[in-house]
């Protein structure tokens, strides 16, 4: 019999956000080459509502959707209520599935999940590797949401080391992630963590003139500088200096900001509309078969993460920005992923979060070099392409899950 790698995610297909989607890319390619099974929830984010198969098998890859908690994720104790019927679903489904000789991926959405793997390993006496895409309980903390110094951080900052110490491997998306897991690891080396990049969806996305670009025609702007912000505008993401920056700029005509996507501070920017000003446009979010056109709207893109980030997360759109070619302007850590990238490849551009100063005097640097611009979108999209592609980077995951061969009976 052959034995199955075990994806363990609260998100998969058919959901279309971040994990969602990378999850299922790679759980597709790697089913290729071995058996593949996933264990997740109901979809609840982006195709919140669709009722998808209990079980189904989808490009190769044997889905078994577990039942959860229903709730409006609005408040902490609903998400809390909602984590916990998911993992407690998944790891029953685990129990009655999973056999010797076969091996787990857990994927660290939510945060629970790397307990629940770490606990069946132990139980079922199996292998288990680690995705990690946020680290928990520190991007918490960095957030704001709760404090360094609490008794239930440290519980979780202490149950977070021993799994990443039990794990076989642990595969991280950043290199500031690989420095900072390997120091909560506490181990003294980052052997065993391997880092391997998101993608750039270079076949989907290429670079398209603002002339003929629908939404700039739509919105009136093909005659100004258009910085665009697209994605979540949650916690980890420094809207506030921003909504400084903008609010500085107003008095220039010829910039207008695009702002495309939701979260709890959309709210900053409602409120900058309600009080008048007229450089902004808040958008919804569009779905990811749309990112072509609205990537493509825009002459320099804008990423954002709060202080205190570095290591504990990378925004996936900067790939996709890539292949756009787009230069970027990144509100980061200076020694982070994405600061790494955009330097050694001369894309953009590196504010440190919260300089509201040097993120102005950036927006105007980059107003008045359009040759620089279009040197940096050049180079983004050659970079997407020749480091960042699909092909390249879920190759690394084959290499790192070898077909294993049958187990004799």
């Amino acid at each position: 019999m052959n034995s199955m790698l075990w994806i363990l995610s609260e998100v998969y297909y058919p959901e279309e956000t971040g994990t969602g989607y990378y999850i299922t890319r790679i759980a597709e390619h790697l089913a290729s080459t071995q058996p593949v099974s996933v264990l997740c929830a109901q979809p609840a984010y982006s195709r919140a509502g669709v009722k998808a198969p209990r079980s189904e098998t989808h490009r190769q890859v044997d889905i078994f959707r577990c039942p959860s908690l229903v709730l409006h994720q609005r408040s902490i104790l609903t998400r809390l209520m909602r984590m916990a019927s998911i993992t407690l679903s998944i790891f029953l489904a685990a129990l009655l599935r999973i056999r010797r000789g076969d091996s787990i991926l857990a994927v660290t959405n939510p945060p629970s999940v790397p307990i629940m793997a770490a606990i069946l390993a132990f139980i079922l006496r199996v292998r288990f590797s680690l995705m990690v895409h946020d680290v928990y309980p520190d991007i918490i903390a960095a957030c704001g949401l709760t404090s360094r110094n609490s008794a239930s951080y440290w519980l979780l900052y202490k149950i977070n080391r021993l799994v990443l110490r039990r794990a076989e491997r642990i595969f991280c998306i950043g290199r500031d992630m690989c420095e900072h897991l390997a120091h909560i690891r506490g181990t003294g080396t980052s052997d065993g963590i391997q880092v391997i990049p998101l993608w750039a969806d270079c076949h989907e996305i290429r670079p398209a003139p603002r002339e003929s670009n629908r939404l700039l025609i739509e919105l009136g702007l093909t005659n100004k500088l258009v910085i665009l912000y697209a994605g979540n505008m949650g916690h980890p993401h420094d809207i506030e200096t921003l909504a400084a920056a903008i609010k500085n700029l107003e008095p220039d005509d010829g910039i207008h900001f695009v702002f495309m996507g939701s979260g709890p501070k959309q709210r900053l920017l409602n409120e900058m509309l309600a009080s008048g000003s007229t450089n902004i446009t808040v958008l919804p979010p569009s779905p990811r078969s749309a990112q072509d056109e609205f990537l493509n709207a825009c002459d320099v893109a804008i990423l954002s993460l709060v202080p205190g980030m570095l290591g504990l997360a990378v925004p996936s759109r900067t790939y996709n920005l890539m292949a756009a070619g787009k230069p970027i302007i990144a509100l980061v850590a200076d020694s982070s992923e994405v600061a790494r990238v955009v330097r050694e490849e001369g894309i953009g551009w590196v504010v440190e979060p919260g300089d509201v100063e040097k993120t102005i005097q950036t927006i105007q640097e980059a107003r008045e070099n359009r040759g620089m611009r279009i040197e940096m979108g050049a180079k983004a999209r050659h970079t997407a392409e020749t480091k960042y592609s699909p092909d390249i980077i879920l190759e690394q995951f084959v290499a790192a899950f070898p077909a294993r061969q049958p187990q004799e009976l």
